[in-house]
């Protein structure tokens, strides 16, 4: 342990009390965690299947243009904090922590399948950057990169126009709020994830894949730290 973690040491950001093992979260809270079984999960979707199946109902009946979304954790009061604390409160050592559980969770995932050519975060437009001081998911993304060795481009994607925030809106408004706001620039990838913080009804992720495969992309994974179910 750290000489100065000895005399003060680091409290938990989940729970705020006296971490036990010198890290971020305790091993309690770090425990309570609400990780996925991508087993259980539908494989377009990504959501927990109820039936015996590879995909959904919903999934059986509407397409998406993503291929698949893997979600790490599902979206309860024990991870929900994080999130609000790196989007919101701006703790950005939360990125680097929850970036490092989704790079380890991943390579369990696709350790029997090719992982995409490169990471793409979905943007921020430029006025909700500039107001919020960084794009969580750029900062989610950086530690994902550096650890599964893929690069990440954070130019291919953009957004045309500052929309209303999707967390303020039903699932029919998100789809009609996000409808062809996504820009591509040129490319040569064919195979791409798509990085989120958290993915509720999927209309912002599916409006970038729709995008994606219009400038030529075959594969869009969707990649997440939660969803919601």
């Amino acid at each position: 342990m750290k000489l100065h973690h000895w005399f003060f040491p680091p409290l938990c950001y989940q729970c705020r009390q006296k971490s036990d093992n010198g890290q971020l979260l305790c091993d309690y809270c770090w425990q309570s965690l609400p990780y996925l079984n991508p087993d259980h999960l539908c494989q377009r979707c990504g959501l927990i299947l109820t039936t015996v199946g590879t995909a959904c109902g919903h999934c059986l009946q509407k397409s998406f243009a993503f291929d698949r979304c893997v979600p790490m954790l599902r979206y309860t009061s024990e991870c929900a904090p994080l999130i609000t604390r790196l989007k919101f409160n701006g703790q950005l050592l939360l990125a680097d922590l929850l970036g490092y559980l989704l790079a380890e969770y991943l390579s369990q995932v696709y350790q029997n399948c090719p992982l995409p050519q490169v990471i793409i975060p979905i943007p921020l437009h430029r006025k909700r950057l500039w107001k919020r001081g960084f794009n969580q998911s750029v900062e989610l993304s950086r530690p994902l990169s550096a650890l599964l060795n893929i690069p990440l481009d954070i130019d291919l994607l953009s957004k045309s126009r500052n929309i209303v925030a999707q967390s303020s809106l039903d699932a029919q408004k998100r789809m009609a709020n996000v409808r062809n706001v996504f820009n591509v620039a040129t490319h040569t990838f064919t195979h791409v994830a798509l990085l989120d913080d958290v993915v509720t009804t999927g209309a912002t992720v599916n409006e970038a894949a729709k995008a994606l495969k219009v400038s030529g992309v075959k594969q869009v994974d969707v990649w997440c730290i939660a969803r919601t179910h």
